[in-house]
């Protein structure tokens, strides 16, 4: 006889049979490894030491008397009888089931898992919804008090509230979607595709009104912007038909870290000194060029620059004021007196613009600048934020320009679909791609919608479908791009012509991204002249530029 834990034989010794008040045996060794004194079988629990508690004296008498030993056919896959141990290979059942009961033990482990995860999603999601829903509540809050103080103004005060109080956006499409799935007649079909071919692996059809289940993901997808009415998605399917499936691999835009040698005597750049031309590349140090200042011509100048790349971080949208204030050296320094100092000035309560923020050194100090800054800021820079961060960014009531560095893909549905944003930056690492699935963009309702738009992340079709949501009110687009072969695109005219921008003034092709890295140059002028020919033949006038070429045209 064994015991059914450590499925060992009993013994008079190291294991000897120890009975419990339950009435279950097992071996005194495996009892004194349980902490919690509880019966493996029946959960009841015990008291005192293993040592102390009674014999079975049953199985101790049984163990004077050997046992024949049992055997497993392999042939015949069954317990062998006295033929099999005769004619056929056999081995110990004791060992086969021990090694069928490790199998068994291995995918209750990994259920146990899979459990654990499932709850956790669901929890993650929950809290996401319940955030989401918080502050679409407190911006229908904020529309009510402005409209009701607003009774008694001018007429054109009066008319703007009432516009701005119209319901749009998440709380129209719940207020839509809620009518829809109380409907008894409403069901709704789920269907789970795997692999390449797409085969159906899962399906169901349930009716919300009677599955609590099926309305909370319903709810869940709305609001990220993934379920659309069936007229806006039919619309969405259309435009977006060739971003499902490109016709190029995603590439990156980053060129080799040598074409800082290409800097060369005669480049026109643009220095804190002003515009002027280089006039001399140091040779035994790539990254240092002379460069002459333009001045007139009873005076010239000339200065020594390190010509890193640099990206200006917010383009129209950066507005150097007193209200204005940079805390790059501030946020991502290890010094804790200057953080402290900043927080305890009254500096913050003027802030207007906020730049530079980085949130990887201290996430706890850029919230509490955040919450402090939050009820004037209009213009916002955030360096590798975390969740907390952009949800405070969200809540900002007068924010109408960010920028993001190190932006991830969850963060997005919620942050386009800002009513008071105009101006919008966006990067991220080719690595950390925004893809598997793509976000999903939906066309925000007047009067929301991007007047200015920097694309640094990747990949490209999640960045055209973002231009693509802002087709009817995007009047600058600038895109992080190499010349050849941007992010891997063939024919980057074409798939701009394809996001149909109706408004577009200025197309800003960015040569250098935010992490310092340059883009190749080489066919600047073709790709330009794509792309202006492709404006023009839409009977669009449209100013196309390079940074690197075009300094001094740049706004």
């Amino acid at each position: 006889m064994e015991c059914n834990i450590c499925l060992e034989p009993f013994d008079a010794t190291e294991r000897r049979p120890k009975v419990l008040r339950c009435g279950h045996s097992y071996c005194v060794k495996c009892l004194g490894r349980l902490a919690d004194k509880k019966c493996p079988v029946d959960m009841k629990v015990f008291v005192g030491r293993a040592v102390g508690l009674p014999d079975n004296f049953s199985i101790l008498q049984n163990l004077e008397v050997p046992l024949p030993q049992r055997f497993w056919c392999i042939s015949c896959e069954k317990e062998a009888d006295a033929a099999c141990v005769e004619d056929h290979p056999v081995r110990s059942l004791r060992k086969v089931r021990t090694q069928e009961a490790l199998q068994r033990v291995k995918a209750l482990d990994e259920a146990k898992a899979a459990l654990a995860s499932v709850r956790e999603s669901v929890s993650a999601a929950a809290k996401g919804l319940k955030a989401t829903l918080l502050r679409e509540e407190q911006r229908l809050t904020a529309r009510q008090g402005r409209l009701q103080a607003t009774v008694g103004a001018e007429a054109a005060i009066w008319e703007q509230a009432k516009k701005d109080a119209a319901l749009d956006g998440l709380p129209q499409a719940l207020l839509d979607l809620s009518a829809a799935v109380t409907d008894p007649t409403a069901a709704c079909a789920v269907t789970l595709r795997r692999g390449a071919a797409g085969d159906a692996a899962w399906r169901c059809e349930v009716r919300p009104a009677k599955d609590d289940s099926s309305s909370l993901l319903l709810c869940v997808l709305a609001a990220s912007g993934q379920l659309q009415q069936e007229e806006q998605a039919e619309q969405a399917s259309g435009q977006d038909a060739s971003l499902i499936a490109p016709g190029w691999v995603e590439t990156s835009n980053q060129a080799d870290p040598l074409c800082r040698d290409r800097w060369h005597k005669g480049c026109r750049v643009k220095t804190a000194h002003g515009l002027g031309a280089i006039s001399e590349v140091i040779s035994d140090r790539y990254s240092t060029v002379k460069v002459k200042i333009d001045r007139s011509a009873q005076l010239v100048e000339s200065y020594f620059y390190d010509m890193w790349p640099v990206l200006d971080p917010w383009g129209l949208i950066c507005e150097v004021t007193p209200s204005a204030l940079d805390a790059l050296a501030t946020s991502s320094s290890t010094q804790t007196k200057d953080k402290a100092d900043l927080l305890a000035s009254e500096s913050l309560q003027t802030v207007l613009t906020l730049t530079g923020l980085d949130c990887s050194t201290s996430a706890p100090f850029c919230q509490q600048v955040l919450q402090r800054v939050a009820p004037r800021l209009e213009r916002l820079q955030l360096v590798r934020p975390q969740q907390q961060h952009v949800d405070q960014a969200l809540a900002m009531p007068r924010l109408h320009s960010l920028a993001l560095v190190d932006v991830k893909k969850e963060w997005l549905p919620k942050v386009v679909a800002m009513e008071s944003l105009r101006f919008l930056e966006l990067h991220c690492k080719f690595e950390d791609a925004l893809a598997d699935p793509l976000p999903v963009f939906s066309r925000p309702a007047p009067p929301a919608g991007l007047r200015w738009l920097r694309c640094g992340f990747y990949p490209l079709r999640a960045a055209l479908a973002l231009a693509r949501a802002h087709a009817d009110t995007l009047e600058e687009l600038q895109l992080v791009a190499d010349t050849n072969k941007p992010y891997g695109c063939p024919d980057l005219a074409l798939e701009v012509k394809l996001c149909g921008l109706k408004r577009l003034k200025r197309l800003v092709l960015q040569r250098v991204n935010a992490y310092g890295s340059l883009c190749g140059h080489e066919y600047c002028q073709s790709q330009k002249l794509a792309l202006w020919n492709m404006f023009v033949g839409c009977g669009a006038t449209v100013e196309v530029l390079c940074s690197r070429c075009d300094v001094s045209s740049m706004p």
